[in-house]
């Protein structure tokens, strides 16, 4: 089989996936339109919190005292300011939380497209490469999961600038430090450095890679404009890296799931394993291929590196990578993945028609998983309803109490009613501005109406300044209410006053 028709079997191939990829993540755009008008609150978002953090940017200010959560917080000591800051524009001229959102998740996939663009048309990608890198990397479970589903935007948005960033650094690999390097690695390495500190951390690894290939002058201009990057975006990294420290936050390990093994990280440790075993298999073809330079392989082995230690088990183990959860590390592997892929003719036909294959597998792998386990758009069930319908009667600060099998997510709950009801709450849902003393004490007050200890629940409620709790999922009729002052009474939503 000759080289052109090899070119146009993979051409064709790449058609049908573009199509099939392209069509599944319209279809979840569609389906997440729905948060036009509809505030998400199952438990399948973390979206909610992002539009609260927004909210609060846009009413609190800057590092002022912020009175919604947690009996008062400093506001973006603790949350990340990139994607609020994005959107408050959005959120000034449309004056909607939720069409804010949604425009900004719609202007992030334009964003990535024109980076993997430039990318593309920097490595001398075709423009089917291009379109089908896009949709390889957006339109995959594990993003339309993460960026999408459960609405992680901050996450999304440094993402995204990531990808401008590994453009900036993949092109001057192989050319010289200028002042368009300057002019775009500056502003690039800064909003990331305040989006998001998962892939903050991520990051760095790309500007090591670069850094370690260059010569002495161009190390340290890459130092240099690393510091400046550092500098710029300290108003928000120094008092964000002492509130965690006095927080407490580093406890938060989330990459020790990769050493969980139940039913709710089974995919995603399966896919830790899967990926980076991946990504060094389609290394090996793209260094083969291309015959790549000591040189090259050293501007990659940071990521190889670290893809090696993930693989092991071993991030876990190692101070600030242990703090990164799983997903970001698969999703920053998958980039390369693709890039690798795609940047590897794959001369011998054979390996190129297996490699075919295996890609039309896990496209269409990708797509049955995203449409079975992923949710849709979940719209309000009578509870929800109900529950919203009780919050204009709420005058004080307040807590939720849910029955153990309701669908309902108090957090979620906590978003809603500071935004649209201006209602602030002993609770909260991002942990991490609080400190781990207030959480243990918050949480007493659940443990102790669990256990039907009303007394301590009575004296709980007093010290965190709650005077009315909301119950629901319960029936309302057969509620212990320990000896609170009923104030508004529904079918499965219950409003008391604490005495």
């Amino acid at each position: 089989m000759n080289s052109s028709i090899i070119k146009d079997i993979s051409n064709k191939w790449f058609y049908f996936l573009i199509l099939i990829l392209g069509v599944n993540l319209l279809i979840r755009l569609i389906d997440q339109s729905k948060l036009l008008y509809i505030f998400p609150l199952d438990f399948t978002n973390d979206i909610s919190s992002y539009m609260a953090s927004l909210f609060f940017l846009a009413k609190c200010g800057f590092h002022n005292f912020c009175p919604y959560w947690y009996n008062g917080f400093i506001s973006f000591e603790g949350f990340t300011l990139g994607w609020s800051l994005f959107t408050l524009p959005l959120y000034w001229l449309t004056n909607n939380i939720l069409s804010a959102t949604f425009i900004s998740i719609i202007l992030m996939y334009i964003t990535g497209f024109i980076f993997i663009y430039i990318l593309g048309k920097t490595q001398k990608l075709s423009l089917t490469k291009i379109i089908a890198f896009f949709f390889f990397f957006f339109a995959n479970a594990i993003t339309i999961g993460n960026f999408l589903r459960l609405g992680r935007t901050v996450s999304m948005f440094a993402f995204i600038l990531m990808i401008g960033l590994a453009t900036l650094v993949l092109y001057y690999r192989n050319h010289k430090l200028d002042k368009k390097f300057f002019l775009f690695f500056i502003p690039l390495n800064t909003i990331i450095l305040f989006s998001h500190q998962q892939e903050m951390v991520l990051s760095q690894f790309l500007v090591l890679s670069l850094f370690l290939i260059k010569k002495n002058r161009e190390k340290i201009y890459i130092v240099l404009s690393s510091i400046i990057s550092f500098l710029i975006a300290s108003f928000w990294l120094i008092p964000f890296i002492l509130n965690i420290l006095k927080n407490g936050a580093l406890y938060y390990t989330e990459g020790t799931q990769t050493l969980l093994f139940n039913k709710t990280v089974i995919l995603t440790n399966m896919a830790s394993i899967i990926i980076p075993l991946v990504l060094l298999i389609t290394f090996y073809f793209y260094w083969k291929d291309n015959k790549i330079s000591k040189k090259d392989l050293l501007f990659f082995s940071p990521i190889l590196i670290l893809d090696i230690l993930f693989l092991f088990r071993i991030t876990p183990f190692i101070p600030i990578l242990k703090n990164i959860s799983p997903d970001p590390y698969l999703t920053f592997f998958l980039f390369f993945i693709i890039f690798y892929f795609l940047k590897t003719e794959f001369k011998n036909a054979k390996i190129k028609n297996i490699s075919i294959l295996l890609l039309i597998i896990v496209c269409v792998t990708s797509v049955i998983i995203t449409n079975t386990h992923t949710p849709f758009f979940e719209e309000y069930d009578p509870l929800e309803k109900e529950v919203l319908s009780i919050f204009p009667f709420v005058e004080e600060k307040y807590i939720m109490i849910g029955e153990d099998n309701v669908n309902s997510y108090d957090k979620a709950y906590y978003s809603y009613a500071a935004i649209y009801y201006n209602l602030t709450t002993a609770g909260g849902w991002y942990s991490i501005i609080t400190t781990r003393d207030y959480l243990e004490g918050y949480r007493s007050i659940f443990s102790s109406y669990k256990k039907g200890n009303c007394k301590d629940f009575t004296k709980r409620l007093k010290e965190f300044n709650v005077s009315e709790v909301i119950f629901y999922g319960y029936k309302c009729d057969e509620i212990n209410a320990c000896d609170l002052k009923e104030k508004k009474i529904m079918t499965n939503t219950c409003l008391y006053k604490v005495p």
